[in-house]
């Protein structure tokens, strides 16, 4: 009867690749706002605190592996969840057990996002992390790529929207004649687009 458990070497040589952290998880985990250049050096250099709080320097920085990322996403999530308890007036500690399966289930993905190119697993010598600087440019790229699938349905409504916004303005004089309305009225309709627009805008300003 054949085992069904492989051998050590054959599982690590065939495990499925971990899948890359989604790119709004992976800013949102980097604290990112402004996405320009000096934003996301502070962001990876963050990153390269190493895993017993102190932050390297120069050559002496640590390299972006997992065991890194784990370290920052727990001190993440506790810096969190003391701010989230203080805002509610609790002094209950935060959950180090849970932090730590936090970080443990993402450090791996935020690791695959932070690579532009997956390693060869087959190289004898393929890196375990990555180079801070390689991190600072997949960055740079995540935050300039432009992702069609979400973006244009979104730019084809806002698009629709403007088009039947401005195609109101010629067509009025047509309507007016034919409904037959007076200048009052007339005022009436083209004051309730304006009042409306006023009127849910009001979320957006607050």
């Amino acid at each position: 009867r054949l085992s069904s458990r492989s051998p050590e070497g054959d599982t690590a040589s065939t495990a499925a690749p971990v899948p890359p952290m989604d790119r709004q998880e992976l800013f949102q985990s980097l604290g990112l706002v402004a996405f320009d250049e000096d934003e996301i050096r502070r962001a990876v250099h963050a990153l390269q605190r190493a895993p017993d709080g102190t932050r390297g320097r120069g050559d002496a920085a640590p390299a972006l592996d997992a065991a890194v990322l784990r370290a920052y996403l727990t001190r993440r999530y506790l810096s969190e969840a003391e701010d989230a308890a203080a805002a509610a007036g609790l002094t209950a500690p935060p959950d180090g057990g849970g932090a730590e399966r936090y970080a443990a289930a993402r450090a791996p993905r935020m690791l695959a996002a932070l690579r532009r190119m997956p390693p060869d697993p087959s190289a004898p010598d393929a890196p375990a992390g990555v180079v801070p600087e390689e991190a600072v440019r997949q960055i740079v790229h995540l935050a300039r790529s432009v992702h069609t699938s979400r973006v244009y349905p979104v730019a084809c409504s806002m698009l629709l929207t403007g088009a039947s916004v401005g195609v109101l303005g010629p067509v009025m004089p047509f309507f007016v004649e034919l409904v037959g309305l007076t200048p009052t009225e007339f005022g009436v309709v083209i004051g309730a687009f304006g009042a409306a627009k006023l009127i849910g805008n009001v979320p957006a300003a607050g």
